[in-house]
């Protein structure tokens, strides 16, 4: 995200990089999900995650984990600025929702 054009290409580059994923484990059907960014407040990059992740063939979700961002004073590292300021809920709080997620993408019976 911090390379010139690197935010305007992240959309096409998740296609590419799913695409890829299935290929090498040689599962057209792989689910795919993407996790929101907690990183540098940057919402052009979070929405370009989203796009892409749109962009992907079924199985695929996108899920938003921006509300689980802490305060930074109820947090560790209160001055990172990315990271989720190294909060423990926040981390807890993605995880089951990226794992949620990968559960209603598997087929019925699994």
């Amino acid at each position: 995200m911090y390379v010139d054009g690197g935010i305007d290409a992240y959309a096409a580059n998740l296609v590419h990089l799913a695409a890829d994923l299935r290929r090498h484990f040689d599962d057209p059907d792989l689910p795919i999900v993407v996790g929101e960014t907690g990183n540098a407040g940057n919402d052009r990059f979070r929405e370009q995650q989203r796009i892409g992740t749109e962009r992907i063939p079924p199985p695929s979700a996108f899920v938003a984990t921006r509300s689980f961002l802490r305060d930074p004073a109820a947090s560790p590292n209160t001055g990172h600025g990315h990271h989720w300021f190294g909060n423990a809920e926040s981390y807890f709080l993605i995880g089951e929702a990226l794992g949620e997620s990968m559960n209603r993408l598997q087929p019925a019976g699994n």
